[in-house]
């Protein structure tokens, strides 16, 4: 997930847990361009993974403590932030470009992650360029999926409701 990207790379700075707030924060003063970390790489054009990102985030942390140098972190946060909000919004225009925005009224941004002030402006940009609206919640509401999700869980619980062993997530199910 995203989130857990983010808080990745932030454990690897030494920032507290959630991650993605602090990244964010950390990245307004640092150089996006400071340091290059690679594309993911996947198999599907719309599809994303941050597994070699963070590796590579990871790696380029570890290089500079064992050569014992301070780390910049206000701009390993930026290039990481960079990175995964890049990532996004490219796969997001890619789709759009190529099923067509035709029928299309806007772009929503949800969840934590839409939160990220990084994200937001390349959003704007991106629905700006294709001419459609963004739909994006105050800061205040950009609530974490995972907390929503245990919310529901707990009043679900509450209720006597429960699931047996045997249930099993849908990563592909189809919504529309």
């Amino acid at each position: 997930s995203i989130g857990e990207a983010f808080d990745k790379a932030a454990r690897a700075l030494g920032l507290p847990y959630p991650g993605g707030p602090r990244i964010d924060a950390l990245a307004e003063d640092g150089d996006p361009e400071a340091f290059t970390l690679p594309r993911p790489k996947t198999d599907g054009r719309y599809d994303y993974s941050f597994s070699g990102l963070k590796t590579a985030f990871m790696n380029t942390v570890h290089t500079l403590e064992q050569r014992g140098e301070k780390l910049p972190k206000a701009d390993l946060a930026a290039s990481f932030r960079r990175a995964v909000c890049r990532e996004l919004t490219e796969k997001a225009r890619l789709l759009l470009k190529e099923r067509g925005i035709d029928g299309y009224n806007g772009f929503a941004l949800a969840g934590g992650v839409s939160a990220n002030r990084e994200l937001r402006r390349m959003a704007e940009t991106m629905c700006k360029e294709l001419g459609i609206r963004l739909f994006m919640p105050e800061i205040r509401l950009c609530t974490d999926n995972g907390a929503m999700i245990g919310s529901a869980a707990y009043y679900r619980l509450m209720n006597g409701e429960t699931a047996g062993l045997d249930l099993n997530a849908m990563p592909a199910l189809r919504l529309v």
